[in-house]
């Protein structure tokens, strides 16, 4: 048993000293592993490096991007899905492998690829807002970043938009207490072989036995079999203890598994998202024009909100306007995401109208801002069910035509709630309830019918749904956009009298066609229960008219 421990204790020793040694050389005094100058240059202006490069979370690296003639240009590191989508259909060259060699100044070599595509990136680097960290300079540009537990990408840009063909780029990554930990092991593989020596196994001598009645004489200490015995237990501990005192200085790195995935909006860039988005409401409010919302909000929802200004322009005409509106986000929740679009869900209160507005704010790629797509208003006594989240905090989507444990998928609930809206008549059925919107649709058809002279005939119809999500309960919220058409036929156009401050009145007082058509916009926010758990109904609505006969 002492040779073996003997044995064992060499080759530790032996670990230890290679180990040791190889990283004292390897980052040297300042905890420092360089590589580099690399000549990487290409017919591209743009450099990236692969999504599956950078596997490596926690270490700090630098990164300096050189250029001659003092030519400006960037670098920056961000998650893979960001750069893919930012760089996509774009030329470069792409660091796609990278392998060792046994140099000391060039320890890794690059494996480049060239991929054709626009000259330009759809937006200055300068303009991204989504960089990990980021740098640039005329001549050299230095980054230093600490690697995500989400697969990253490198991007070397040329502000110039001219190719990258005298591009030089040097890296270092930075271990703390590298140079210490590496003297430290190698002290402590002294220490493993001086303590082998000590327990290495004695010669065998002569048996022994007393003679007849001769007591054996009493050990004036312990045994030497003993005392080794001691050393031989305090292995484990000692090196226990050096190794703790070694690595507590140091975070060893952690590797990156998992495709390219990101939060689609961290709660501070959620919040400065929607924060912007209620600056240009207001000035959109001031102004009674829905110009300033061109840049926050997107088809449906800038449709819904461009009709709404038209007809107020109309019955409001010189009118002085006071902004009254009173917003407070209260949630931000994202799902983990793969590609563009990203999207989240945002609870705003608003306290001017004393509703709660649940919104999905999306963003088509990574060069292009976010804008508010869906949109409902739900009474503030309303509930709204909590949405099902993973263990990272990020929420669940749904497929537009997934039904696992549903009743049905959200489309086809979604297509059964316009069937319901399209016939005046119809009652509940398996799928959906007539609810207290279907019940308000069906009032304002017979408000209108009910005006002399005015025949109506109203029809719905559903879009493809786009944004469903899962709820705590299994069951699921979906946002759906129906489109209302009203096809009026009036006896004399110019003496109806059409409700006050209607949209009817803003646009169709005194016009002269006797069958003018109004087309709207419903996005309407649908619970769908787990199956069993009974019919879908809705929570709350946003829509208006988008069409002007006159326009």
């Amino acid at each position: 048993m002492r040779r073996f421990a003997s044995a064992l204790l060499v080759v530790a020793a032996v670990g230890c000293l290679l180990v040791g040694v190889a990283l004292a050389a390897v980052f040297g005094t300042d905890d420092r592993a360089r590589t580099g100058p690399h000549q990487v240059g290409g017919s591209a202006a743009v450099l990236t490096s692969a999504p599956d490069l950078l596997r490596v979370a926690g270490p700090v690296v630098q990164v300096t991007a050189q250029l001659p003639d003092d030519r400006p240009v960037f670098v920056g590191v961000g998650n893979a899905v960001d750069v893919a989508s930012y760089t996509h259909q774009v030329a470069l060259t792409s660091i796609d492998a990278v392998s060792v060699r046994p140099s000391r100044s060039h320890p890794l070599s690059l494996g480049l690829s060239r991929v054709g595509g626009a000259a330009r990136l759809p937006a200055p680097p300068s303009d991204i807002d989504w960089w990990l960290a980021s740098s640039s300079g005329q001549g050299q540009a230095v980054l230093l970043v600490e690697l995500p537990t989400d697969p990253a990408s490198l991007v070397v840009a040329a502000l110039d938009d001219e190719p990258l063909d005298d591009l030089v780029l040097t890296a270092s990554y930075l271990l703390p207490g590298a140079f210490g930990i590496g003297l430290g092991l190698v002290g402590l593989g002294l220490g493993l072989a001086i303590f082998a020596w000590l327990t290495r196994p004695s010669p065998r001598g002569r048996s022994w036995s007393p003679a007849a009645g001769q007591q054996p004489a009493v050990a004036a200490g312990p045994a030497v079999g003993e005392s080794r015995g001691r050393v031989h237990r305090s292995v484990p501990i000692g090196l226990a203890l050096l190794l703790t005192a070694g690595l507590s200085g140091c975070e060893l790195p952690r590797g990156v598994t998992g495709e390219p995935s990101k939060l689609a909006a961290t709660p501070t860039e959620a919040t400065e998202v929607v924060n912007r988005w209620a600056e240009q409401r207001a000035e959109a409010l001031r102004l009674l024009e829905a110009a300033p919302l061109s840049d926050v909000e997107a088809t449906p929802t800038l449709d819904i909100d461009q009709g709404a200004f038209e007809v107020a322009r109309r019955l409001f005409a010189g009118a002085a306007q006071r902004v009254r509106q009173d917003l407070r986000l209260e949630t931000v929740q994202s799902p983990r995401l793969g590609r563009y679009p990203l999207w989240f869900v945002a609870t705003v209160a608003d306290g001017e109208q004393e509703v709660t507005k649940l919104q999905v704010h999306r963003r088509d790629s990574a060069a292009t801002p976010w804008q508010l797509v869906a949109q409902a208003d739900v009474l503030a006594q309303t509930e709204l069910p909590e949405l099902a989240v993973d263990g990272s905090g990020a929420i669940e989507p749904v497929a537009a035509d997934t039904g696992e444990g549903l009743a049905a998928t959200p489309q086809e609930v979604a297509d059964a709630y316009a069937g319901i809206l399209d016939d005046g008549s119809a009652a509940d059925d398996d799928l959906v309830a007539v609810d207290s919107f279907v019940q308000q649709a069906r009032t304002v058809v017979s408000t209108l019918e009910s005006i002399d002279g005015v025949e109506l005939e109203q029809s719905w119809s559903a879009g493809a749904v786009q944004w469903a999500m899962r709820t705590s309960d299994g069951g699921a919220l979906a946002f759906i956009t129906m489109t209302r058409t009203d096809a009026y036929r009036l006896e004399s156009p110019r003496d109806v009298e059409w409700p006050a401050e209607s949209e009817q009145q803003a646009l169709l007082a005194n016009g002269s066609d006797e069958s003018p058509t109004l087309e709207y916009l419903q996005q309407v926010l649908v619970y769908l229960p787990p199956e069993g758990a009974g019919q879908a109904s809705a929570l709350g609505q946003y829509g208006g008219v988008v069409s002007d006969p006159a326009g």
